[in-house]
């Protein structure tokens, strides 16, 4: 099995379910393209909620779950920067892109 074969499943695994039912999953590149694009929209959103949390919530939430809130939010956000990372590194491999070790 080649490549793209091969990263189908995972490509899915970073998308929504949807995904799993279109025929967009025979296309791994598409797929590739659409994981990118719902990650960095993700990590957006997160960073978006990060931003505005303290300022929203303020008046429902006590400082310490705000706080609290807040630190999940950056474990959050490292978790999707490294998978957008992932995530573009199989793109560009789709892609034909090639990599020479360095020594």
């Amino acid at each position: 099995e080649g490549l793209a074969e091969n990263v189908t499943g995972w490509l899915l695994d970073r998308l929504p379910p949807e995904y799993r039912t279109s025929p967009l999953r025979r296309h791994p590149l598409v797929l590739a393209m659409c994981a990118r694009l719902h990650a960095q929209a993700t990590l957006a959103g997160t960073r978006d909620v990060y931003r505005d949390l303290r300022a929203e919530l303020r008046d429902h939430l006590d400082p310490t779950d705000i706080q609290a809130a807040l630190v999940g939010l950056e474990d959050l956000a490292a978790q999707f920067s490294r998978s957008e990372r992932e995530i573009d590194l199989v793109e560009q491999a789709l892609r034909g892109q090639v990599w020479k070790p360095r020594l």
